[in-house]
């Protein structure tokens, strides 16, 4: 008996850790995905402002 509860807690155990560590992935790639998009729009504002540069010149 004590060995299947044990059996059940550690099963548990795994559970968890297995979707913490999904969570953590999750997180990671939503931060990259934001980070990636943020530097998208940084370069194009920074591409448009150089072309405007070249305008005025």
């Amino acid at each position: 008996m004590m060995l299947l509860l044990l059996l059940l807690m550690m099963m548990m155990m795994l559970q968890l850790l297995l979707l913490l560590m999904m969570m953590m992935m999750a997180m990671m790639i939503m931060m990259m995905t934001t980070f990636s998009f943020k530097w998208n729009i940084e370069a194009r504002y920074y591409s448009i402002h150089k072309v405007f540069q070249f305008d005025i010149l």
